[in-house]
């Protein structure tokens, strides 16, 4: 009898337990993963319904306008409701801007069908990367144009973008900026991450956020 019941039991456990496990998904599951938003500069306070909500406003990566390695202009208007992976590099770096060059190749490949990501290299050698340089560098890694933009501009405004704007550390004296990080923005310009380039698995960190924006994105509409 109480063999019998032992294994009714066990039966049960067996048939009820991955209803659960699947409800647990559904609702705690990676449908309802976010992923944090960098420096909150503001909080306002409302009432909705009775009940406090604080409004949090988020530091934005200015306007910038810069020279592509088709020698068109472009700014980030014309990036406007796109998710960008950021990047700041230079053509003659010996050690880690072709390894982080590389790994991005991943992310290219992962979204080249999706006009909704979109990548930026920005050079920290505008004096030598030049649009023709920038076009070799291309050519040398099979980057693709329509999906990876690589640029140059002014070497100061290229320095206050990476550090004000992007947030990446910097030589403040001479006014010098090169990192190895790669930096995911969503579509309000909000910095939503930070990942080391060098590191193929951060790179599969940022292809899985990058999804997850995209599936945040998709749940709003």
């Amino acid at each position: 009898m109480n063999k019998n019941l032992i294994k009714i039991g066990i039966l049960a456990l067996v048939l009820v337990v991955p209803i659960f496990v699947i409800m647990f998904l559904k609702t705690f599951g990676v449908n309802h993963f976010e992923i944090m938003t960098y420096y909150p500069i503001d909080f306002k306070e409302r009432i909705i319904n009775g009940k406090t909500v604080i409004d949090t406003t988020f530091h934005q990566v200015p306007d910038f306008k810069l020279i592509n390695q088709n020698g068109d202009s472009i700014n980030k208007r014309q990036l406007n409701d796109k998710i960008i992976v950021a990047s700041f590099f230079f053509t003659r770096c010996p050690g880690i801007c072709p390894i982080i060059t590389s790994n991005l190749l991943k992310v290219q490949e992962s979204f080249v069908s999706d006009s909704n990501v979109m990548m930026v290299s920005i050079s920290v050698d505008s004096e030598y990367d030049r649009p023709e340089i920038l076009r070799k560098y291309q050519q040398k890694f099979n980057i693709d144009s329509n999906k990876w933009l690589l640029n140059t501009g002014a070497a100061a405004e290229i320095y206050n973008l990476g550090f004000y704007g992007f947030k990446l550390p910097a030589d403040t004296i001479d006014k010098t900026l090169h990192s190895e990080k790669v930096v995911l923005l969503d579509k309000n310009r909000h910095i939503r991450g930070y990942y080391t380039g060098t590191d193929k698995k951060e790179i599969d960190r940022l292809i899985t956020e990058i999804k997850i924006l995209q599936h945040g994105y998709k749940l709003s509409q």
